[in-house]
């Protein structure tokens, strides 16, 4: 039996695991899985080509291939199946990407995460890389809230102060106000823009 894995496979077995599938592989690697594990792995698999199959079908399936070929050489299945797959890749390249990721972990996603966001390590650690994504353009959405409110307020300090020849808006503080005349957006305004806009 040659087992495959799709991308509907992979996120299959996340569903069952409950972990990222690069977990799962690199534990089956190590031969430190439970045979839950190995239900689920087998139960994944089987998506690819039975969409349909239910836990119940794929543990008496697996059940028959350990009888007959036995546990070491369904796991040797299993594993050569996900190194084959198209969405991890092959163990070589599979080992580049993560040298990478990590990389860029340690140098830029770490220290915002921990010390900008204020994440714990641990909850950190077991984010997907989607659900990373999803946090961090929160926490970007969020933090230009609060520079628009700031920018807000400075404005409606400026305007009510009387010194104003002309109103500004937050987006001229901000550089987010379009210029029709040229079609592009204003720069931010630093403490000499606000200068020569009270000498106005």
């Amino acid at each position: 039996m040659k087992l495959k894995f799709s991308f509907s496979a992979i996120c299959r077995l996340e569903e069952l695991e409950k972990q990222p599938a690069s977990k799962v592989f690199a534990t089956l690697q190590k031969g430190n899985f439970s045979f839950l594990a190995l239900r689920n792995i087998y139960t994944a698999a089987r998506t690819t080509d039975k969409p349909d199959i239910t836990v119940e079908e794929a543990e008496k399936e697996i059940d028959e291939l350990i009888n007959k070929k036995g546990i070491t050489e369904v796991v040797e299945l299993l594993t050569e199946a996900l190194t084959e797959s198209s969405i991890l890749g092959n163990s070589q390249k599979k080992n580049e990407l993560e040298s990478r990721f990590f990389k860029d972990i340690l140098n830029e996603v770490i220290p915002i995460a921990l010390g900008e966001i204020g994440l714990e390590y641990n909850y950190f650690m077991a984010l997907t890389p989607r659900l990373w994504d999803l946090l961090f353009k929160g926490y970007q959405k969020k933090k230009e809230e609060e520079r628009r409110f700031l920018a807000t307020m400075t404005a409606h300090i400026m305007n009510s102060s009387g010194n104003m020849k002309q109103l500004i808006t937050a987006d001229d503080l901000l550089g987010t106000k379009e210029q029709t005349d040229e079609n592009k957006k204003s720069e931010p305004m630093d403490f000499d823009d606000v200068e020569r806009y009270i000498a106005k």
